[in-house]
């Protein structure tokens, strides 16, 4: 493969979303410069791990707007089944969250 092609190859998988630039270096030796790029594919490890970790933020939000909403005056008039539910709701939600955190250490171990 020529260098041409290894790049349109490398920039076809970046705009899929098989590869992901999780970082990236900037140097200059000599006046020359140079670039390192740090890729994880969907099948690494790496890669489960940062999905992992932006659904933990979401569903971290989730909890977050819950608990707020659980203060208010609108969740005190609310009947003692649809608290109830709630409070469930936010303990469900704790446990996946919580799951998800040991699936990435899991991951980080084998890493």
């Amino acid at each position: 493969m020529t260098i041409e092609e290894v790049l349109n190859d490398f920039k076809k998988k970046i705009k899929s979303g098989e590869y992901q630039i999780v970082n990236v270096c900037r140097g200059n030796n000599d006046g020359v410069q140079h670039f390192d790029f740090t890729i994880a594919s969907q099948n690494n490890p790496m890669h489960i791990a940062l999905k992992l970790l932006k659904e933990n933020a979401e569903i971290a939000g989730k909890m977050f707007r819950l608990e707020k909403f659980m203060k208010t005056d609108e969740y005190a008039e609310l009947s003692d089944k649809e608290r109830r539910l709630m409070i469930i709701q936010y303990n469900a939600i704790q446990v996946y969250a919580d799951t998800l955190l040991q699936r990435i250490d899991e991951i980080k171990e084998r890493m």
